[in-house]
């Protein structure tokens, strides 16, 4: 919702390695729909109230591809790591089901990175397609059988030339 600040970097950080871009939008009223309009988009608009879980649910309908890779409005990737994401999913993808990266978190300024435990996370942005996936809460991916994708009977891998740069704490107010 109104996520024009970031969401155009966001976009063109990753647009030349992906098969399909899906913005679900929660009603914004900023510049959000001519974003997502001018890089041809897909866009699935409603009334979310802020539900990240819901939102996220709604893409996961109707992505097509065989991977999904989860990107906010506030986190973009470096081309060379999102291209070498994308080959070593091509290598090495049918091996495993979730692929997990460093999540780098700034504050105030794009140059003061946010350390610490609850900050030096992991999460779950790129994961295989399954039949029944969807969100349980806002980060936490499960199949059908609400089993959890980062873990149990799925096979999991840590890439340690991939980050997501996350810049939401650097939005002016």
């Amino acid at each position: 919702k109104n996520a024009d600040y970031f969401l155009e970097y966001s976009i063109k950080s990753i647009k030349d390695f992906v098969d399909e871009i899906i913005i679900v939008d929660d009603n914004s009223q900023d510049r959000t729909l001519e974003i997502v309009k001018k890089h041809n988009a897909k866009i699935i608009r409603g009334n979310y109230n802020g539900d990240k879980r819901e939102q996220r649910n709604e893409y996961l309908k109707v992505a097509k591809g065989d991977w999904i890779l989860v990107v906010d409005d506030d986190e973009i990737y470096k081309r060379d790591e999102i291209s070498k994401l994308r080959n070593w999913i091509e290598e090495n993808g049918k091996y495993y089901t979730t692929i997990k990266y460093r999540f780098i978190a700034f504050w105030k300024t794009p140059y003061q990175v946010i350390n610490g435990h609850m900050w030096s996370q992991m999460l779950e942005r790129c994961f295989k397609n399954i039949e029944g996936i969807h969100y349980d809460i806002h980060h936490m991916v499960s199949d059908k059988d609400n089993d959890y994708i980062s873990g149990g009977k799925y096979e999991r891998k840590f890439l340690d030339f991939v980050n997501v740069y996350h810049y939401s704490y650097c939005k002016p107010k």
